[in-house]
């Protein structure tokens, strides 16, 4: 009996994970200025790069944790975390230098460095299912209040069109689906129910 509580326990607690494909491209304009264009435009790129760095991160983790932890990371350490990066109306002049700049972050620097540091985040639950919309809940109650929340949905009649889909639990952090086309009634059911919701870069978080 005690083996198989041991084991419903785990399963519970452990984290579901499905396959991902986190979106870890950014672009954005950078223009600086210095002693000669060269300069400038090294200061631009590497302002670049740390921008996309913090604003790409900060889709499947807390803002403020990604801003504090990478000021501490050398201009070196971050290059390290880069996988491809391109430049569009790139502008040079004697002393100044403005570009687009697209980069992309390399996953696997990037989770070593997430997970070194200890930072939740929702990197792995990030999955592909074409037209289902991500949703990510930040839950004091944990399990518990995930199984409430999951209650109050279906006694709301809403459960079964919605279509949810667990797709990790991590300490407080939730990762779901909902089919998406439904996304305007979750959001609508979540804050009669007394939730706060956001919806930004396709993606809709829900914390109380």
């Amino acid at each position: 009996m005690k083996k198989v509580l041991f084991i419903v326990c785990c399963l519970l607690f452990a984290p579901f994970v499905v396959s991902a494909a986190p979106n870890l491209t950014d672009t954005v304009y950078v223009e600086h200025t210095a002693e000669t264009a060269t300069a400038a435009k090294s200061v631009a790129m590497s302002s670049a790069r740390r921008q996309v760095f913090n604003r790409v991160l900060a889709r499947y983790a807390e803002r403020g944790v990604i801003d504090m932890l990478s000021a501490e990371m050398t201009d070196s350490q971050l290059l390290n975390m880069i996988g491809t990066s391109s430049i569009a109306n790139e502008r040079i002049s004697a002393t100044a230098y403005s570009a687009n700049v697209t980069v992309t972050l390399d996953r696997t620097s990037v989770e070593r460095w997430l997970r070194d540091n200890n930072v939740p985040n929702y990197m792995e639950a990030v999955d592909d299912f074409g037209t289902r919309a991500q949703v990510f809940f930040q839950i004091a109650g944990g399990l518990r209040e995930w199984a409430a929340l999951t209650r109050d949905l279906r006694e709301a009649g809403v459960w079964r069109e919605l279509d949810v889909k667990l797709s990790s639990i991590w300490g407080h952090n939730v990762s779901a689906t909902i089919a998406g086309g439904r996304k305007p009634m979750f959001i609508r059911e979540m804050r009669r129910l007394g939730w706060n919701v956001s919806d930004q870069d396709g993606i809709v978080r829900v914390s109380r």
